[in-house]
């Protein structure tokens, strides 16, 4: 009997041993979040970089922001993975989603997120001037004008009205900038004059890598439907103009060249034809009304000797000028407010300064 009894023990001792053993058993997790996400930009402040987290994960940087080789700092739910692995460096292209898939623990549960990175656009931190006026009327023919400027949103130039006034007030020039949403100009559409409108023309520009490397420019008088000229340009190991090549049909290639000094002022703008070749020997240590009024892009393929450097031409290598050399008077914000220079020895210029 007590043998009998001791089996009988055994066997629900056993029992109970299974069913707790079934009741141990583990339950792999269906969590498959991500629950952080943040990516380093190298030399990009945090303050400056906005998130927008959810499913779709929405990135907004500054203007000029590199989106090459970025990598991403990522936690997903407790035992998820990630794919692709955040450690990967992904190359990014503006606007463009890039697609994440985080599978959850039991291998079966997965959620799809896309990440897109947007630049915004370019913003302008110029000195916002309002008008130049010229004046020159101890010439002959008096050539009195005043260049009038209007912004954009993004502190950028959007148009420039040249109102010859010398014998009345008519507008002798005008020049518009169409610009896409990174603030960057696509098209310049210039009047050269109301009352021709043959002369009107459009100028559009071509972009790679954030520079523009060629244009077209088109005339009204052919609808603007055949470029008649167009232009490439050549920039330096440092990113500045080196060459401008015009090419028209049927005419020999037209190309200018430029220097420049250790800060980026032009020191010498070599059209091929002596008279029409500027060349600056001195800057002053003061600020370029025209620098930053444009995109960088742009202010790149129009800077002169006179403008769009950070500086100021003060002397001269021209035998135009007489003594070679400008002067000026600043504001408190080292801007100038005229700018006083002669010519052929009976042409004395005052030009006058307004800002917003």
């Amino acid at each position: 009997m007590k043998k009998i009894y001791s089996i009988f023990i055994a066997v629900v001792s056993l029992t109970a041993i299974v069913a707790c053993s079934s009741d141990d058993s583990v339950t792999l997790s269906a969590l498959n979040s991500i629950e952080s996400f943040t990516i380093n930009f190298e030399g990009i402040p945090d303050e400056e970089i906005i998130y927008d987290l959810g499913n779709d994960i929405i990135v907004s940087v500054p203007f000029g922001t590199s989106l090459d080789a970025l990598v991403a700092a990522i936690t997903v739910s407790e035992g998820a993975t990630i794919t692709p692995s955040p450690a990967e460096a992904i190359n990014y292209i503006n606007g463009e989603a890039v697609t994440f898939v985080v599978t959850a623990e039991d291998g079966t549960s997965t959620k799809t997120y896309t990440v897109t990175i947007n630049l915004r656009g370019e913003v302008g931190s110029g000195s916002r001037i309002k008008s130049l006026t010229y004046n020159d009327s101890t010439a002959p023919s008096p050539d009195n004008r005043v260049v009038e400027y209007t912004y954009n949103d993004a502190n950028f130039i959007v148009e420039s009205v040249d109102i010859e006034d010398s014998y009345g007030t008519i507008i002798y020039e005008k020049i518009s900038y169409t610009y896409n949403d990174l603030n960057q100009v696509i098209e310049q559409s210039i009047d050269n004059d109301q009352d021709v409108d043959g002369d009107d023309e459009r100028v559009v520009f071509t972009y790679e890598d954030g520079i523009i490397v060629s244009s077209e420019t088109f005339t009204k008088e052919d609808d603007f439907a055949v470029a008649i000229s167009s232009t490439t340009y050549q920039y330096n190991d440092l990113g500045r103009i080196e060459a401008k090549t015009t090419s028209v049909p049927g005419e020999a290639d037209n190309v200018v060249t430029n220097t420049y000094d250790a800060n980026g002022n032009m020191l010498k703008n070599d059209t091929g034809i002596e008279y029409s070749t500027t060349i600056a020997t001195a800057f002053d240590d003061k600020n370029n009304p025209f620098a930053h009024v444009y995109p960088a892009a742009f202010g790149k393929i129009i800077q002169t000797v006179e403008r769009g450097g950070p500086n100021n031409p003060s002397t001269y290598e021209s035998p135009a000028y007489d003594d070679n050399k400008k002067s000026y008077t600043y504001n408190t914000d080292n801007y100038p407010l005229t700018i006083d220079y002669s010519y052929f020895g009976f042409i004395f210029v005052t030009q006058t300064i307004v800002y917003n």
